[in-house]
């Protein structure tokens, strides 16, 4: 019998999406909403993910969370399989790792980003490594991945990223960076369980520092110049004797490395279904706020001098909603200052706040091109209505005389009626210009 798995990630994905409506008609039929529980987040932050199932016309005011189980994400990827006992390897030059998939998480955001956190476990910390490799383009060889049966026999080998694109454009999502490979962008959120309590600061720095670099815990190894690296832990009680810090983290831009003392040996399983509720949402939040700014950087660099000012107050209504209820602060995302700590590590390696300062900018900006779109739809209605106005005196005049001196009145009062009928007309046509 293989022995448990040590370790776990999720790897998130950022997304993004043009259609919403499509979106949630697609992923209501695959996944399960989920609804955050009570932990270690304040109740602020689980209204973010607020989603009435039973009016599904009626979107999410800032975004929603979807539950993606194992066994339907592995009826997608291998629709021949026949039952859940299968697991997983990846074989690179001479080495090869068992690892597996779990259950897995969508985050869809108003502000037209996602992101798709893939659950795997794994046995050893070099499987991390190859697997992630596989996003990079300077390769030595290529890592390849099969499908084995309950008796670890092969059953099929595979594309971890054919996979996991397919998946995603059925959901009418894709990578937000169009030309780069999905692995190259993940955020890697990893974890692993201990049978006891670490004995200090030292040891806890150590082991985290590994899970980042994916080395094997029997190798030294430091690395001064990565300044960006924070350390944040938990103690299991008042005392700091030997033996008495519970957990803690190393947070990098690229990572987070999170190790547990697991007493109990609930195992990485029961980490990672806590981590959902807990850890997950907030760095998702942070991602979300990361990519919110550069999505409406990309948004800003389509807006011209053709842009319509409906499209405009569009996208100046959608950074003011952001900025109003869409920004968590670290002082709000929990009641516990470690985990707060955690938050505003990965919001500084990221600049996020500079990031969200800037949309002030971004929206006087938007302002300045609202106007001159105003400017010129009140252009185009001045000379529409100088052009109509001009040639329908003449005609009306010349109209009016005949009719006058013909004594026709029927025709007159026709002709009054239809100016009423323009005149309606071209303040629908004003409309439109708007």
């Amino acid at each position: 019998m293989d022995k448990p798995f040590m370790f776990g990630s999720y790897l998130i994905f950022p997304l993004k999406y043009e259609d919403r409506k499509m979106v949630y008609q697609k992923i209501n039929g695959f996944t399960e909403p989920v609804f955050m529980k009570q932990g270690d987040l304040t109740e602020t932050v689980r209204t973010l993910f607020e989603y009435d199932v039973s009016n599904q016309s009626k979107f999410p005011r800032v975004g929603s969370c979807h539950h993606l189980k194992r066994g339907a994400l592995l009826d997608f990827y291998f629709k021949d399989r026949k039952d859940d006992g299968c697991t997983f390897a990846m074989k690179a030059g001479k080495e090869s790792f068992r690892f597996d998939f779990e259950d897995s998480y969508f985050f869809i955001f108003n502000t037209n980003v996602a992101f798709f956190c893939l659950g795997i476990v794994y046995d050893t910390i070099t499987a991390l490594e190859e697997l992630c490799m596989t996003g990079t383009v300077d390769r030595e060889h290529e890592i390849e991945f099969f499908r084995m049966d309950n008796l670890g026999q092969t059953e099929e080998e595979f594309s971890f990223e054919d996979k996991l694109n397919g998946l995603l454009s059925l959901f009418y999502l894709r990578n937000f960076f169009s030309d780069s490979r999905p692995l190259v962008e993940t955020f890697l959120y990893n974890m692993s369980v201990f049978p006891s309590l670490f004995r200090d600061l030292q040891e806890m720095e150590r082991l985290s520092f590994h899970i980042h670099k994916r080395l094997p815990f029997d190798v030294s190894f430091s690395d001064p110049s990565e300044s960006d690296i924070k350390y944040v832990y938990g103690v299991l009680d008042e005392s700091v004797e030997d033996g008495r810090y519970w957990w803690g983290c190393c947070i990098t831009s690229q990572d987070i490395n999170y190790i547990r003392a697991d007493p109990d040996n609930d195992g990485i399983l029961d980490e990672m279904e806590d981590q959902h509720n807990n850890g997950l949402p907030m760095v998702v939040i942070a991602l979300y706020e990361k990519y919110t700014c550069l999505r409406f950087s990309e948004y800003l660099l389509k807006i011209d001098e053709k842009s319509r000012s409906k499209e405009i107050r569009y996208l100046k209504t959608l950074m003011l909603e952001f900025k109003a209820f869409g920004v968590v602060t670290p002082a709000n995302i929990s009641r516990w200052h470690n985990v707060s700590e955690i938050y505003s590590c990965l919001l500084e390696n990221s600049a996020i706040p500079e990031a969200i300062d800037d949309i002030s900018e971004k929206l006087e900006v938007l302002s300045d091109r609202e106007e001159k779109a105003n400017e010129r739809r009140s252009d185009k209605i001045m000379n529409l209505i100088t052009v109509f106005g001009i040639v329908q005196i003449i005609d009306s005049v010349l109209s009016i005389y005949q009719m006058l001196s013909d004594g026709n009145m029927d025709k007159l009062v026709l002709l009054l009626s239809m100016f009423s009928l323009i005149t309606v007309l071209s303040f629908f046509a004003i409309r439109h210009f708007d």
